[in-house]
């Protein structure tokens, strides 16, 4: 698994629900291609066309994504994937704190969440 799979999963949902919800403009892709093709996802991500689908391959393999039987098109596992990306993200891509520097605060140090979150120690995250 690989960060980009996440992303080219998720771009999928975002392309059912414009579709559900009629958006067309948010479902158009260039060249006037099937937004789900390779192709298009390649253009509308920056991603390569063999990435791409070495991703699907292995989202479908993994039960994040099947198979539509009458397009051959890869959906993505709503199920499934809300599943892994609530409980499962963080084991497969564990944040891991590096040395101190200055920087922008984030997470629960960032001025939304500054004072709703307590931190166990003085340094924030940047």
């Amino acid at each position: 698994m690989k960060s980009q799979d996440v992303v080219i999963l998720l771009k999928l949902v975002s392309l059912e629900q414009a579709k559900n919800e009629g958006d067309a403009h948010l479902v158009e892709a260039a060249h006037n291609d099937d937004p789900y093709s390779v192709r298009s996802l390649e253009s509308a991500l920056g991603i390569s066309k063999t990435e791409v689908n070495a991703s699907i391959n292995r989202s479908v393999s993994s039960g994040l994504a099947v198979k539509d039987r009458e397009t051959g098109q890869a959906k993505p596992n709503r199920r499934n994937l809300y599943n892994f990306v609530v409980h499962g993200l963080k084991f497969v891509f564990p944040a891991k704190p590096g040395a101190m520097t200055r920087g922008i605060p984030t997470a629960f140090a960032a001025a939304p969440l500054r004072n709703l979150l307590i931190s166990a120690g003085e340094y924030i995250y940047v």
